[in-house]
């Protein structure tokens, strides 16, 4: 092997690390912005549904079903969220090994600044909306009071 030869299998190399880091720091990025909007999507859908229920008498008719669509939903969305979380904590490995100078580690110090503690918060406010959406199935008026 001649040393242009090492000089290009090491400039491929590094090439092609170069530009798995950007597509992996991309898949992360675009993980991260799925990971914020799962709770939108599911706060939009729980409470239009809920607001069409609770305001509409016409609505009645079908709010046991609505409910149930919604607990499912939520709790469905828990896993989805937790999927994401871990997905992208494998993306973070990947990112830190290519890097480790560059990389910001920010493992927290206390309960509201942990790794997870967003997807936990997210989750718990998931399953609270999936409880009621699930009571109000077996009770539709348990959000009436």
């Amino acid at each position: 092997m001649t040393e242009t030869n090492f000089d290009d299998t090491a400039q491929r190399q590094f090439e092609r690390q170069a530009l798995s880091f950007e597509q992996n720091f991309e898949q992360f990025r675009d993980l991260n912005r799925l990971m914020w909007q799962v709770p939108v999507l599911a706060i939009t859908i729980t409470g239009g549904f809920w607001y069409a229920v609770l305001a509409y008498a016409a609505a009645a008719e079908i709010a046991r079903g609505l409910y149930l669509i919604c607990g499912v939903l939520d709790l469905a969305l828990i896993f989805v969220l937790i999927r994401i979380r871990y997905v992208m904590g494998l993306y973070l490995v990947k990112l830190k090994a290519f890097n480790p100078e560059g990389y910001v580690d920010a493992p927290g110090t206390g309960f509201y600044n942990r790794s997870y503690v967003v997807v936990i918060a997210f989750c718990f406010s998931l399953f609270v909306a999936a409880f009621m959406s699930i009571a109000s199935f077996f009770d539709p008026q348990f959000m009436r009071g």
